[in-house]
């Protein structure tokens, strides 16, 4: 299995105020520390809330609901 190390990137899930960000390597290589990730489509934050995820939803919701409307005949 190859790894992909630009697209490789650490996070920590905690409910802490402070955060200890330990520097994580890979063969050499030292890993980005992200806040947020999005994985499979879903968005995780480090403090596991969901309202990044829930925005982003709506908003593509909202981007789509006049065609939606158009398709049905609404006004």
């Amino acid at each position: 299995m190859t790894i992909n190390l630009g697209k490789t990137a650490s996070q920590y899930f905690t409910l802490r105020r402070q955060l200890f960000i330990a520097n994580l390597a890979y063969t050499g290589y030292l890993l980005q520390h992200n806040d947020v990730l999005t994985y499979l489509g879903c968005i995780f934050d480090n403090k596991l809330k969901w309202a990044n995820h829930v925005e982003h939803v709506v908003s593509k919701a909202r981007k789509r609901l006049p065609i939606l409307k158009r398709l049905a005949g609404a006004k």
